[in-house]
């Protein structure tokens, strides 16, 4: 396949994307929008910071004049919009409300999206995760006591190489191994009680995966159907 990068969706619910063939018509989100994907649960979701190690790791403060121009660079007028909904008043903030902006972009409302367009065929499991680590395998600073991308991943298959969890990462494990292995076998993450409900329109479930807690919450997420959801690809953001 070939990487088609003038059409990449920056948009992060499947990537790379590609050039259209007889085998790839389209792009995947596409697809989903025009209910042409098939009728196959999905469990889909992100963490609460996965665009910290791309966006955010730099042991050298932004400034905010810097900030805000990148903003504009990015964004153009619609750099407004983001200011409004994600406020950083001051340097120290800066790395948290990129974070909070890009992970919301390329991770959290392509997830919401994808079910937005899905739902009514086949059932969406959607989760966020907000659990950090006894340990940092990133090594990096910007990761500690933080639920960094692709961290649930030990979790779920209880793997800690020659590290180990402490005890809350022991139950929030046991927890996730039971959800993940669940939905591989029936389709269901909860099959025994329906506890994590499947994302509709009328009653958008979400489950969070907290530091000690799994709870399940009705959350849209205001920001993505405010201003993520409009935009498909960073290519399609709308000038004025």
């Amino acid at each position: 396949m070939v990487i088609d990068w003038q059409n990449l969706a920056v948009a992060l619910t499947f990537t790379p994307a590609v050039l259209e063939t007889d085998e790839w018509p389209m792009q995947p989100n596409e697809a989903a929008a025009l209910g042409l994907t098939a009728d196959i649960p999905m469990m889909i979701g992100s963490n609460a910071a996965d665009a910290q190690l791309f966006v955010s790791c730099s042991n050298k403060p932004i400034p905010l004049p810097e900030y805000d121009a990148g903003l504009f660079v990015a964004f153009g007028t619609h750099s407004l919009d983001i200011a409004r909904l994600y406020p950083v008043h001051q340097e120290a903030a800066v790395s948290d409300g990129l974070n909070a902006i890009m992970t919301d972009f390329l991770f959290h409302c392509p997830s919401q999206r994808w079910a937005n367009h899905s739902a009514s065929r086949s059932p969406q499991y959607l989760y966020m995760f907000n659990h950090s680590l006894p340990f940092n395998i990133y090594n990096k600073s910007c990761c500690d006591a933080k639920a960094c991308h692709a961290l649930e991943v030990p979790l779920i298959f209880h793997a800690t190489g020659p590290l180990s969890f402490d005890p809350s990462s022991e139950r929030m494990s046991a927890v996730m191994m039971k959800m993940w292995g669940d939905f591989a076998k029936t389709g269901n993450p909860t099959p025994s009680d329906g506890a994590w409900r499947a994302w509709d329109s009328a009653g958008q479930a979400k489950m969070n995966f907290n530091q000690d807690s799994v709870s399940l919450s009705s959350d849209a997420h205001g920001t993505c159907d405010e201003l993520w959801n409009k935009w498909t690809v960073f290519w399609d953001i709308p000038s004025d």
